[in-house]
């Protein structure tokens, strides 16, 4: 991964975001991060998308026991293992509900690498899950429609979604509502890359 692309993300982690939960008092913020963030890359130089997903987020206890298992286990079995083991697990999943957005909305740039500048709230730590922004590299994710990664003391499963409800949210398709964040980002930018 080159270094200017982790610049780049680090700089929409560290200005955006902050200032995306300032403005608006809450932690569901996937789509207007995933617009800043296509915005700024795209300035930037590189092909950034949106990208509809699942996502699934486990402590290291819940990885330790579901890799001992093999396969997910039951949500009976999940609770035995909270209660027992403080493993934990949360996922974001899309809403079968039509009129809501439901999912996450991360970015993939250059159909090679997903950064995910929003994942932190799923954030637990009491459960053992505090993340922050990801960047990873996930080449497969559009062919093989899911990506697994460990970051942060946590495994996370990325599953490609199938709906672009996020395109009718403000947050996405009113430029205002985010142009002095991404103008923010991209001063931050002048002096780093």
């Amino acid at each position: 991964m080159d270094k200017r692309l982790m610049s780049v993300c680090t700089v929409i982690a560290e200005v955006a975001r902050p200032a995306v939960l300032a403005e608006t008092g809450r932690d569901s913020t996937c789509v207007r991060m995933t617009a800043i963030a296509c915005d700024v890359l795209s300035a930037m130089g590189y092909r950034a998308e949106p990208l509809t997903v699942a996502v699934f987020v486990s402590n290291a206890k819940f990885h330790e026991l579901f890799l001992a298992l093999g396969d997910w286990p039951t949500p009976d079995v999940s609770r035995r293992w909270e209660a027992e083991h403080g493993a934990y697990c949360i996922q974001i999943a899309e809403s079968k509900d039509p009129t809501r957005i439901g999912g996450h909305l991360a970015t993939l740039i250059d159909g090679q690498f997903l950064f995910d500048g929003s994942i932190d709230q799923v954030s637990r730590p009491d459960k053992g899950i505090d993340l922050c922004s990801i960047l990873a590299p996930c080449p497969d994710i559009l062919t093989t429609g899911e990506f697994r990664l460990l970051s942060q003391g946590c495994y996370l499963v990325y599953i490609a979604g199938t709906t672009n409800r996020y395109v009718s949210s403000p947050d996405w398709f009113d430029k205002s509502r985010r142009e002095s964040v991404v103008q923010a980002c991209l001063a931050q930018l002048k002096g780093r890359v």
